[in-house]
């Protein structure tokens, strides 16, 4: 079974294919070029990603401050605005999380709510962005009657890797990048056999990365107890300080 090797963090689109040439046993590039490699890699890296988003979407959360507020000005005030018609939005915006506002920077910061369909506001005019819908790929508010500064966090893109420095942004991924390249790579030849291996060996790398990362996620305030941890009675043996109260 393969094992992660602790300590490969930091890799580029280079490494990913001179290690995957390697598992190709064509470390010459005489059968397997970088321009026949690239789209296998990127498709790799987009599996790796959404393998990630789908189990700790925290991995590639981004949040437009500090420094980066977003300066908000009014279109027509109670009226629907497109923030990213007006170029608010940041360009490698995925998939919104949550949206606040202020009116300056001496007020707190103030949650926006989230509608699955902006109400009619012709005759309320708001005075500030109170609601957000996540539309068409863009984020919809109704229009306030003065500017602020709004803060965005949300799910971002993955630069496309082109040449060899471009730096892999998961860590520790560069085995299971290499044998899901290598995957590909022998299903394009036609080699199913070679391809259900290299796929297998993806995956189990893979859930390695994917373990680190959900036990990191799982504050300690959440956290459970295996089953085997008891008396002996099915009763955990620390069952009165996991959950006080």
């Amino acid at each position: 079974m393969p094992v992660s090797i602790p300590g490969n963090f930091t890799v580029t689109y280079g490494d990913v294919t001179s290690r995957v040439r390697s598992i190709l046993n064509d470390d010459s590039a005489q059968i397997w070029t970088d321009t026949f490699l690239q789209n296998h890699v990127r498709n790799a890296y987009t599996w790796a990603a959404n393998e990630i988003t789908r189990m700790v979407d925290v991995t590639f959360t981004k949040v437009t401050a500090p420094g980066g507020d977003i300066v908000y000005t009014p279109t027509v005030a109670g009226q629907e605005q497109d923030l990213g018609e007006a170029g608010l939005l940041p360009n490698d915006l995925y998939l919104p999380i949550d949206l606040q506002f202020r009116a300056n920077a001496q007020e707190e910061w103030q949650p926006v709510n989230r509608r699955d369909r902006l109400p009619e506001r012709s005759t309320q005019i708001p005075e500030r962005i109170y609601e957000w819908e996540w539309r068409n790929q863009s984020i919809w508010v109704v229009s306030a009657n003065q500017p602020g500064l709004m803060r965005l966090r949300y799910i971002s893109l993955l630069p496309t890797l082109s040449i060899a420095p471009d730096p892999i942004l998961i860590t520790n991924v560069l085995e299971a990048l290499a044998h899901r390249t290598a995957y590909e790579a022998y299903k394009r030849r036609g080699q199913v056999p070679m391809a259900q291996s290299e796929k297998a060996d993806a995956k189990e790398f893979m859930d390695q990365v994917l373990d680190h990362l959900i036990l990191n996620d799982q504050y300690i305030g959440r956290r459970g107890e295996r089953f085997g941890d008891s008396n002996g009675d099915g009763v955990s043996s620390n069952a009165t300080t996991m959950f006080p109260g």
